[in-house]
């Protein structure tokens, strides 16, 4: 497996195991945005980014505010946050 090839320490191989899930599936959950996030960049529509990238962060912050010393909280607030700009961006988007 792949976190036995870049780490000998078996708590950090514990520890990186619990997070692979997230991890495997950032890219997935975050494609959308990050596609939108060129798209916008590229249209110059910088004012409708900044307007979902605030929504995006009081979601994240409201999701985070419980429990902030959790690692598994954050690995999901932060799937929330991309499906949120994925959201957001589809929404919005000028067709």
């Amino acid at each position: 497996m792949f976190i036995d090839f870049v780490s000998t320490s078996p708590d950090v191989r514990v520890y990186a195991r619990d997070y692979l899930v997230f991890a495997a599936l950032t890219p997935f959950i975050g494609a959308a945005a990050f596609a939108f996030d060129g798209i916008y960049t590229g249209a110059t529509w910088t004012g409708a980014m900044r307007n979902l990238m605030i929504l995006a962060f009081a979601i994240y912050g409201l999701v985070l505010h419980d429990e902030i010393a959790s690692g598994e909280l954050a690995a999901y607030t932060c799937a929330i946050s991309n499906l949120t700009r994925s959201a957001y961006f589809a929404c919005y988007c000028p067709t």
